[in-house]
């Protein structure tokens, strides 16, 4: 997860928090740095379950936006659907393609 700061227009900043689920995205999209991203990563977990995302959920607070677009899709993690749900639960906003 890694944390932005995007200001649109005359609009003040707005904090959204970038979610990639697991490591080693089976797409392998052109624009995405897959290969680095995977060389780069030590751990032997390479995917977060639900568990996990409603720990990480604790932590963040709630005038934080949710973005699933980080370096995976986020509906090939099995649990995927369920972080999106969970988070929507939780009271967080979830970004979504205007």
């Amino acid at each position: 997860m890694r944390a932005l700061y995007v200001c649109r227009g005359g609009e003040k900043k707005v904090k959204i928090l970038e979610i990639t689920s697991m490591i080693g995205c089976e797409n392998m999209c052109s624009y995405c740095p897959q290969e680095d991203l995977v060389s780069a990563y030590t751990s032997p977990k390479t995917s977060m379950n639900i568990e996990d995302f409603k720990y990480f959920l604790t932590r963040v607070p709630k005038n934080v936006i949710l973005s699933f677009a980080g370096f995976s899709e986020i509906f090939s993690n099995k649990d995927g659907s369920l972080m999106i749900r969970e988070a929507i639960t939780f009271g967080y906003k979830v970004m979504k393609k205007d």
